[in-house]
């Protein structure tokens, strides 16, 4: 993994640190973030919605994904840009189509969850950056539970894979190590 941070969050104060600890895999939090299907459930902020979403997870691979509000009172916009840099699990660099860098780690903490820190130059006022980003990260951590769980066996063990729709007549249950729990920080860099 490079040792690199695509921004110098010691000189810009116009950069912001978002940390989110989930209490679950880091393969299942990479799949989240990753995965277009997971993307348009969790990437908006209050009051709006993500109508699609495409993705292209690999050095120089596009990303794109759908913003507007949710009423559809107006158009909305399209945050894309372009994968400088992806190391799976464990890091994405992206840089987005207004020149600004995003980058995004993934780190196994004790007890199967996973920390990931998003950081990113603000593009508006603090306040909004602030409130939007950490609204989209709620959402975010809001989906592992919102996973079906299916259980196989495998030498006598369960094993839980997720999967995207909702468990049916009780045939399934989620883990406590599934289960979205922790804190979000978000603090400004001098």
């Amino acid at each position: 993994m490079s040792a690199r941070n695509s921004l110098d969050l010691e000189q810009d104060p116009r950069s912001m640190i978002g940390t989110r600890v989930f209490d679950a895999p880091r393969e299942l939090v990479w799949q989240a973030y990753t995965d277009p299907a997971h993307i348009v459930k969790w990437q908006f902020a209050k009051d709006w919605e993500s109508p699609f979403a495409e993705t292209d997870v690999r050095p120089g691979g596009r990303f794109r994904i759908g913003m507007r509000p949710a009423d559809h009172s107006e158009e909305g916009f399209t945050f894309e840009g372009t994968y400088r840099e992806v190391v799976k699990p464990e890091r994405i660099v992206q840089d987005i189509g207004d020149g600004r860098v995003m980058t995004t780690t993934f780190e196994e903490v004790l007890g199967g969850g996973t920390r990931l820190t998003l950081s990113l130059e603000m593009a508006r006022d603090e306040l909004n950056e602030r409130t939007g980003w950490t609204q989209i990260l709620d959402n975010l951590a809001k989906l592992p539970e919102k996973m079906k769980i299916r259980v196989a066996k495998d030498l006598g063990q369960e094993q839980c894979h997720a999967e995207w729709v909702g468990c049916g007549r009780g045939q399934c249950r989620v883990p406590d190590h599934y289960r979205s729990a922790g804190s979000l920080s978000v603090r400004r860099t001098r």
